[in-house]
This record gives C-alpha cells, structure tokens and sequence, in this order.
C-alpha cells in the first residue's frame, strides 16, 4: 500500500456496518498520513474516507473530497489514483448514475492490470458487474471470477467467496440452475476451505435452493436437513 512499511494498514480499520465509526477511526491517521512523503499514502486514505461518506449517502461530500484527491494526483500516485477511480464510481453507482460510473470502474480496472494490483482489478471487475446489466454484468462477474481465481495476492482470492455467491444468483434468476448449481457448489467448497460457521452455512444452503430449482428435491432435503 506504502512504500514505508511502518505506516499503519489503515484498510484494516474497515466496518462496511459502521462507515460513521470507520471514519472517525480514518481521521485518527491522518495527522500520520500528513507527513512529508506519503502523498500516496496520504491520497489513498482519503479516497476511503470519502467511501464512508458514500454508504452514508452523503454523496455530495463524498465528491468534494474526492474533487480535492482528483487535484493532487500524479504518476507519483499510481494506487491513489486507482482507489480515486474506484471511490468516484462507486459514489456515482450508488446515487443512482451507473453510466457515469462503468467507464470510472474500466478504468480503475486497467490501471489496476497493468499495475499489478490484483486485489483492486478484482474489485474494478465486482463493480462493474453491478454498474453494468444483463450480459455484460455477468461477462464482469466472470472476469472478476477470473483474475481472483488466478491471482497470487490472496486478498484478491479473498473476493471469490461472495463472486461466487453473486454470480450463481444471477444464472439462478435467469433460470440457469445447472450454471448457478456449479457456482454455488464452488462458493460452498471455498467456503469450508475458510472455515467460517455462518457464511459455510449459507453456502451449504444455496446449493440445496439451487438443486429444489432443478426438481432435485429429495437431494434438496437431505441437503437442509
């Protein structure tokens, strides 16, 4: 994230429930992120400081912030300039403007390529299986399936749980249940890899919602039971 590795990982302050107490928690490191030579760091941390403004939907601030990130970017930022492209999408995604935001995320997602950053590709990828509809949205979604499933950053790896969740319930509306059976069946298998009670439970749940859709009801019951 930084080039000094003794600054504090602040994505790990994250609570996508909380974005007010995130905030508050961002705000603590910012006197740190001020400091001469840490511009990217600096950048980057506001960009997320502008995403809790977002979930809050408080969108006008979270553009004004990043209005100010938008000023101070140069090829000295290359991952500030990444997450930027990543926080404008998602704040203009979440106001209810997605043609405004896919070109923002395919271009957080080809920075995020050429640059190495697996774990920000996977994310630009998500996104634009949202912002975008029907084939295209699925054609993302399985990009994004892509990159995380061949990617060495493991944080990237950390998408396919909910990649896989999202994408098989797309197929399963769509009335693919053979499609979305494999995908869930995939989620289910990474998720007891993780080892995790709730999501392994849900996971262990779809999979038999997708079997009663293909009349594989018996399968379905011993799956529940």
């Amino acid at each position: 994230m930084a080039s000094d590795s003794t600054l504090p990982d602040f994505n790990k302050l994250w609570n996508y429930g909380k974005p007010d107490e995130t905030e508050a928690a961002f705000q603590k490191v910012l006197p740190i992120a001020q400091a001469p030579g840490n511009v990217d760091y600096l950048l980057q941390l506001r960009t997320q400081i502008a995403r809790t403004y977002g979930l809050r939907r408080r969108f006008e601030e979270s553009h004004s912030l990043l209005n100010e990130v938008e000023g101070q970017l140069s090829a000295k930022t290359p991952i500030a300039r990444i997450r930027y492209l990543l926080e404008r999408g998602r704040t203009f995604n979440s106001s209810q403007k997605p043609g405004e935001a896919s070109p923002l995320f395919l271009q957080a997602f080809e920075l995020a390529q050429s640059a190495g950053q697996e774990f920000h590709a996977v994310d630009a990828a998500h996104m634009l299986g949202i912002s975008e509809k029907d084939e295209a949205s699925l054609s993302w979604n399985e990009r994004a399936m892509e990159v995380a499933e061949g990617a060495t950053d493991q944080k990237a790896k950390g998408w396919l749980g909910n990649l896989y969740y999202n994408t098989a319930w797309t197929y399963h509306d769509m009335g693919q249940f053979e499609k979305a059976l494999d995908l869930f069946e995939k989620g289910l298998a990474w998720r007891l890899v993780q080892g995790r009670v709730k999501p392994t439970l849900i996971a262990k749940w779809t999979v038999a919602r997708a079997l009663r859709s293909l009349g594989r009801t018996q399968e379905a019951l011993d799956r529940q039971l």
